[in-house]
């Protein structure tokens, strides 16, 4: 008998049996390849996997602005080319987090998870523009490039094809796949390759437009519309229009119903690529969840939506979303399905092999707190400590060490070990300040925690000097309306109670204006990394530029007669003298001020302002009354000091031919105070070059940087110019005095920029008096002439 056929002799049940077995050993395999992840995950998995690459702006060789913008487009455009490719997944699909600084930005996209970098260099000779292709291993840290790609300025809207062709190239020389096995397949290589490219024009207006998205939402709109204006079927273009025109609205219920409407309508149309509006939605969804974590919920879910849709459900932006849902819930008490969420984004990340990213350093703080909340401490300290391994190995900076440290304080609150939960909470509040985002939402929440730790421990008069630190803060960058704000007043209430100051707790309780009861302190519960404030050329955080934007607009110029636009009475503005004046005085002993002498004087101790140029825009020096008597009080009070008038030409030509001659002699008695004619939007750098606008002999104009300045726009351009318009002027501003620190007095907010920076900060603010437009009043509402925010570490607590 042929020995093949020996197997049918034996018993039915023998055969069953090994067969059992045998598919027994191919479970256990397959289990073990799953529960271990990438460490037995065989070679050809490792090739399905899909490829995280980060787009980083392409480098020039030349200071040309207009290269540098060409760069910046092109490399906006390569990522929306890449988001077409199933097998690629861009990390940082939007550029949020990119800076056009190559070392820092190859370090943060290798924290965010990218396997693979997609840069090179951009150069013009003789008309024709050369792109150098190169692809960076980040896991392997090797690097290839290409040939030149050389092309005339008519085909520009053609390389991001070319650019993604070489990369697929580059990725064969290197090694990181087979022959067989691309990146970009060949279906889409063809639809790529029958993609509409922009013509030289509109890719000009388009990489303009992206230059300016760096300043200014409303002036990178107006070249996108040029650039769609001229090729109809730009579609990049029209991407960057929805986010940017849904941008300002993403934080309330109707500009969600707009904007997925909208969507809606633009994609029947084809006008709208799906992967953009799931990515956009997952940028608003972020951004809303400082201050509607519902909202966040909707827009992240839409997302999930189309991203399912796309077939991108088994991506990193979908972990990324579950991750943010997940904390939603968390808020919102809803372990369980926080915690299905958190593992579901934990065990997609481990499939894409990103168990070194800052992704994976979220789901492990997230699942950290998620088992806190279900009671589970010890499940709770691995995957803290899991999160924390991470933090030191990519070391992720302040900001994220700041949400590591406010979580773990939580985790010690809930347990009641409140000396442990104030100790994480200061930590978290100084990496928040090392971070320069102290003026956030996420510092109210830190200092919350420690108020309701302190009143655990009966230290009630401590935390009344926190609930007052967080009074000041929330009002400083216009966060009242945030809960840990509302829960201060009551916490502020709980502890006069126990004081029994009875009258002064019921006014703190109808502050609050809800019905939290008398009963406990109130405290913030977990927070994720996305409660991280974002910020802008110009602030640090959107709180701050929210702040300083809610005063432009208010009124318009061309409406109001001359007696309005000169409007102005001694007294109106004595708030700035009182500040100036203790700033100056060295004896004055508070935190503020000491920050502000520190980093604002730099070193002047003059009493009486030498060394210190102060500028008044619009002081309304065509008032018949009182010309410019704001101005003329702090020349009054600082006789050293440069004080200068500025006002438009029209209005100091009014002061030379209208204004009586003994008002005109009275303002001019001060030696030290100037007047100069020009719009308060010009550069001062040409406006103090130009002795013709400077109508007093002899007092023409002074040295303009490398000294203190402060400048003061109250009741002027700050509530006459819409904030797009602002943007421009603040941003020249920071610019010409680059090098000089800068005391903003802008309406009631004072504003800080340091010496070499361009940043502003919102250092306190000044008293309701002078801003009652219709009254000439001197009442001040009961507030202190101006308020300073404290950033000291708090020592009183040790």
């Amino acid at each position: 008998m042929h020995p093949f056929l020996i197997i049918f002799r034996f018993p039915r049940g023998i055969l069953a049996l090994l067969f059992s077995l045998a598919l027994f050993l191919a479970l256990v395999g397959c289990q073990r390849t799953l529960v271990d992840g990438v460490s037995q995950a065989p070679s050809e998995a490792l090739q399905e996997r899909p490829i995280l690459v980060a787009v980083l702006p392409f480098q020039t060789r030349d200071s040309s602005g207009e290269l540098r913008r060409f760069s910046l487009g092109l490399t906006s455009l390569t990522r929306s080319y890449l988001l077409g490719f199933s097998r690629i997944q861009v990390v940082d699909p939007l550029g949020i987090h990119l800076r056009v600084h190559e070392k820092a930005d190859i370090e943060r996209v290798r924290q965010l998870g990218a396997q693979f970098a997609l840069t090179g260099e951009l150069s013009v000779d003789d008309g024709r523009f050369e792109i150098t292709v190169e692809l960076r291993d980040l896991l392997r840290n090797r690097s290839a490039k290409s040939e030149d790609i050389i092309a005339p300025a008519s085909a520009m809207g053609t390389l991001p094809y070319d650019i993604v062709m070489r990369m697929d190239e580059l990725a064969l020389e290197m090694e990181l796949r087979r022959d067989s096995n691309p990146w970009i397949l060949r279906r889409e290589r063809d639809l790529a390759d029958r993609r509409f490219k922009p013509s030289i024009d509109a890719f000009r207006d388009y990489s303009q437009g992206a230059y300016r998205e760096q300043f200014s939402a409303s002036q990178a709109i107006h070249y996108y519309n040029r650039a769609l204006t001229i090729e109809p079927y730009f579609k990049e273009a029209r991407d960057k229009i929805f986010r940017l025109q849904n941008l300002k609205h993403s934080q309330s219920a109707v500009g969600f119903r707009s904007a997925t409407g909208q969507a809606l309508a633009l994609m029947r149309r084809n006008q709208l690529d799906p992967m953009v509006v799931a990515l956009t939605y997952q940028d608003f969804g972020r951004k809303s969840m400082a201050h509607s974590r519902a909202l966040a919920s909707r827009w992240l879910e839409e997302s999930n939506r189309w991203l399912y849709l796309e077939g991108r459900y088994r991506s990193s932006y979908y972990a990324d979303n579950q991750n943010t849902i997940g904390s939603v819930y968390i808020y919102q008490t809803k372990v369980g399905e926080a915690y299905t969420r958190f593992q579901s984004a934990y065990q997609l990340q481990r499939e894409m092999g990103m168990e070194n990213s800052l992704s994976a350093l979220e789901s492990h703080m997230n699942l950290a707190c998620a088992n806190a909340a279900q009671g589970n401490h010890p499940r709770a300290l691995q995957h803290l400590a899991a999160a924390r391994r991470l933090a030191e190995t990519l070391k992720p900076g302040e900001a994220i060490e700041a949400v590591l440290s406010y979580n773990e304080g939580v985790m010690y609150y809930i347990r009641g070990i409140y000396p442990k939960a104030i100790q994480h909470s200061r930590e978290a509040r100084r990496h928040l300040i090392a971070a320069d985002m102290a003026n956030s939402p996420l510092h109210l929440a830190v200092l919350l925690n420690i108020n309701a730790s302190l009143l655990h421990q009966h230290r009630y008069d401590d935390a009344l000097q926190i609930s007052d630190a967080i009074a000041v803060r929330a009002r400083s960058i216009g966060e009242t309306q945030y809960p840990p704000y509302r829960y201060a007043l009551h916490n502020s209430a709980f502890a006069l109670q126990k004081l029994g100051r009875t009258l002064e707790s019921a006014q703190a309780r109808r502050l609050t204006k809800s019905g939290y009861g008398p009963g406990r302190p109130l405290y913030e519960t977990f927070l994720s990394i996305h409660e991280i404030p974002e910020g802008s050329a110009l602030f640090n955080t959107s709180s701050e530029e929210h702040q300083v934007a809610s005063y432009t607009g208010a009124f318009n110029m061309h409406y109001h007669r001359q007696s309005v636009r000169s409007r102005t009475y001694p007294g109106r503005q004595d708030d700035t003298n009182i500040l100036l004046r203790d700033i100056v005085y060295p004896r004055k002993r508070d935190p503020g001020l000491q920050y502000l002498r520190e980093h604002w004087l730099s070193g002047v101790t003059d009493l009486e302002g030498a060394g210190i140029l102060f500028i008044d825009v619009g002081p309304g020096l065509a008032n018949v009354l009182y010309p410019a008597v704001t101005t003329r009080s702090i020349a009054r009070d600082f006789r050293k000091m440069d004080v200068i008038a500025l006002d438009l030409p029209e209005q100091v030509e009014l002061f030379q031919y209208q204004v009586p001659a003994y008002k005109k002699k009275e303002l001019l008695s001060h030696a030290n105070l100037r007047i100069v004619g020009a719009d308060g939007r010009e550069s001062l750098t040409r406006v103090f070059s130009e002795s013709h606008r400077w109508p007093v002999p002899n007092r023409g104009p002074v040295k303009l940087s490398g000294r203190p300045v402060a400048i003061r726009m109250a009741n002027s351009i700050d509530i006459y110019l819409k904030w797009y318009e602002m943007e421009d002027v603040l941003q020249q501003l920071a610019e010409e005095l680059k090098d000089s620190p800068l005391l903003l007095f802008f309406n009631r907010s004072i504003l800080l920029k340091k010496a070499g920076s361009t940043i502003y900060e919102v250092v306190g603010y000044v008293s309701i008096r002078g801003f009652h437009h219709n009254l000439e009043l001197l009442d001040r509402g009961g507030e202190p002439p101006y308020t300073l925010i404290d950033n000291s570490s708090l020592d009183f607590l040790d």
